[in-house]
């Protein structure tokens, strides 16, 4: 089969892919984190059990939120300056089945 040449990126659905992604990566690392730091430092304020729990929901959603925000600037940006870049220099050789 013959390469072809991926000449544009449609932005909106570059930009939602992204968002999907991002989020996901930053909802597991939000749950993470807030797991772990509220493990070490929810004793200081009682049960560390507890603090832990609710810094890992708080990071989940808060880290759910941020991602996909980012992911979809982020997506955005990138597919715009595919489209510009591919017109300058070729776009990115695929092959489609």
């Amino acid at each position: 089969m013959a390469l072809q040449e991926l000449k544009s990126i449609d932005i909106m659905s570059t930009a939602k892919l992204y968002a999907v992604m991002v989020g996901v990566i930053y909802a597991i690392l939000g749950f993470v984190m807030g797991l772990i730091g509220g493990a070490l430092f929810g004793g200081l304020a009682g049960s560390a059990a507890a603090g832990g729990i609710v810094a890992a929901i708080v990071g989940l959603i808060g880290g759910l939120i941020l991602g996909l925000i980012a992911g979809f600037i982020m997506g955005a940006i990138l597919a715009f300056l595919y489209n510009i870049f591919a017109g300058w220099v070729g776009g990115v050789k695929i092959q489609l089945k």
